[in-house]
């Protein structure tokens, strides 16, 4: 994640810079400096010398807005989707600090929002801010379980430029079309990272007593007891983090675990190194 902290990025957009990288026809108004005579002499046409520059980059803060994002356990100050906005907001600060350019998108079965790439935080949290209410998403009655994998292919087909993608779920998808759709990013020449939004009692299971269960995207009711069911949940989570974090490892996608019982500020130094 080096693009987002430490300023200057290469860029392969054409500019008059340092190393040379291609020639393009003299046009009038051109530099005569950045004129190659030679090249005069042989084709006795004017070609001016390209070279790479040293531009800003693009990070793309991207948010699962499924249903299940609305979660929030008694107790807890923020739902997944509120701790996943402070997150976004914070990469914008950090990002915009540094004249770079930070863009969104949200998604859940398929691309639902994109806002073009902004070098103003006032934007940056316009978009957050309109952001908030949770569209229902189209499915969710029916009993479907929401697949992410789709979305991240159309979005990383969309993204005019290799940058930063960072992606804010709580992955509850099916897990091998989101690893699909975070390889189609990465093989896009992007950097990418994935904060794992988790509530507490998602981790934890804190109950005891018989409940009733629904599902938030049209998984139905179900009645369980919590009593012989904790154990056997608790490691299943376990084994799902794991996977997740093993897949993103394989691919060099950088994993971030961020549970909303805890400051922001925890998530980020543990997702930049900092701890």
């Amino acid at each position: 994640m080096d693009g987002v902290f430490s300023g200057g990025h290469r860029s392969l957009q054409r500019g008059f810079s340092v190393e040379f990288a291609d020639y393009r026809a003299y046009t009038a108004g051109d530099d005569l400096r950045y004129v190659d005579w030679k090249v005069l002499a042989r084709r006795d046409r004017l070609y001016v010398k390209q070279f790479e520059t040293e531009t800003d980059f693009q990070c793309h803060l991207v948010l699962d807005v499924s249903p299940s994002m609305t979660y929030r356990s008694d107790g807890m100050l923020f739902s997944k989707w509120g701790y996943a906005q402070l997150l976004a907001a914070a990469f914008s600060v950090i990002v915009t600090r540094q004249q770079d350019r930070v863009g969104f998108a949200t998604l859940a079965e398929s691309l639902r929002q994109r806002f073009a790439a902004t070098s103003s935080f006032s934007d940056a949290i316009q978009f957050l801010e309109g952001t908030a209410p949770l569209p229902p998403v189209p499915g969710s009655s029916r009993g479907e379980e929401i697949n992410l994998g789709p979305a991240f292919h159309t979005l990383a087909e969309s993204l005019p430029q290799r940058g930063v993608v960072l992606v804010f779920s709580d992955c509850l998808t099916d897990p091998e079309s989101l690893a699909l759709g975070l390889r189609h990013l990465k093989y896009g020449g992007h950097d990418v990272g994935l904060f794992h939004i988790v509530d507490p009692a998602e981790e934890a299971f804190p109950f005891d007593d018989p409940l009733l269960l629904e599902g938030l995207e049209g998984e139905g009711e179900q009645r369980v007891d919590a009593r012989w069911l904790g154990d056997a949940y608790r490691a299943e989570f376990r084994e799902f983090r794991i996977r997740l974090e093993e897949t993103c490892r394989d691919h060099r996608i950088h994993y971030g675990f961020a549970r909303t019982d805890l400051p922001p500020e925890h998530a980020l130094r543990s997702f930049l190194g900092r701890e």
